[in-house]
Parts: structure tokens; sequence; C-alpha cells
């Protein structure tokens, strides 16, 4: 989970905290705002899903499917560079990856034995805050050697990556956590 935590969170604070950035270095103040509340907006509502699905889908088709919702609405903003494909597109994929958080910090700690429980948590947050701290470096960075397009496809093979180490870790839905290690 600790490489897991890190793709999730720096996937998170990429998106998040470096398109705004971008968005104001490449244009206005004003647009960069709009943006930043339609995609805020996206992020609200959308973080209200894991609520309904995780204990019926379960946490790791929960994620799964909301990593497979970015890359589709950031494939689809790759192929129609709009501003209505890139709000529609920032609206999906702040929401998912607000699911991706909300999933993460339920999912996580389940996901460890409880003798290693406190630990590896305390590890997995310490990762998530370094993929936190090198998402906008990296997201500034990408953005000026390959524009915002960079910035989709990047996303998106961090996704893959995250998606694929999940799919390795235990489904928790409704399993006692005594049992998931036994």
């Amino acid at each position: 989970m600790d490489s897991h935590i890190f793709l999730v969170v720096f996937g998170w604070y990429f998106f998040i905290t470096a398109l705004p950035s971008i968005l104001y270095a490449a244009d206005t103040i004003f647009k960069t705002i709009y943006f930043t509340f339609i995609t805020s907006i996206g992020a609200a509502i959308l973080a209200i899903i894991p609520v309904f699905t995780i204990d019926s889908i379960g946490r790791k088709w929960t994620y799964v499917a909301s990593v497979i919702a970015l890359i589709v609405f950031a494939l689809l903003y790759i192929a129609i560079p709009s501003v209505p494909v890139f709000l529609l597109s920032g609206f999906i994929i702040s929401g998912v990856v607000t699911m991706w958080a909300d999933v993460v910090h339920q999912w996580g700690p389940e996901t460890y034995p409880n003798r290693n429980r406190a630990s590896a948590t305390g590890i997995n947050y310490s990762m998530a805050r370094l993929g936190a701290s090198l998402a906008p470096i990296i997201g500034v960075y990408v953005a000026t050697l390959y524009s915002l397009s960079g910035i989709m496809i990047l996303g998106i093979i961090v996704s893959i990556i995250a998606m694929i180490l999940a799919l390795f870790l235990p489904e928790t839905k409704k399993a006692l956590l005594e049992k998931i290690h036994e």
C-alpha cells in the first residue's frame, strides 16, 4: 500500500493543485478562479459516491471505477481540447481524485494486519505527504514542457500504475479485520 498511497495522493495533488497554477501562468486569474470553482463543485459532488459504493461494490472496485473515469475524461480532453470539454473533464477528474482519497482513507488501514496497522498507516501518510509535495512541482515542470495534454498523459500514467497496484490489495468489504490477514 505504501507506493499505492504515494501515487494516489500524488495524483490527487497533481490534478487539484497543479492545474490552477498552470492555468494562471497561461491565462488570467479570472479564468483560473472559474476553473477552480467548477472543479471544486465536481470534487464536492462526486466525493459523495463512495459513501454508497464502498460497502456495496467494495473499496477496490470503487477505486478502480474512479481511475477508469479519470482516464476516460483525461483522454476526452486530449482528443477534444476545448473549453467546455476542459471544464467537464476538470469537474469529473477533480471529483474522482477526491473519491480516491475517500476510498484510500477507509481502505488503506484495513489492508494491514492488526499488529502493523498503526505503523503502516503512519508510513502510508508520510508517503502521501511526499507525493503531495512533489506533485505541484512536477506538474508545473511537465506543463512547461508539454502543456496541459502532458499533464493529462502523466496523470493517466500515474493512475494506471496506482490502479494496477490496487488490484493486488485485498478487498475488505464487509470483512472482519482479523480475518483479512489470517
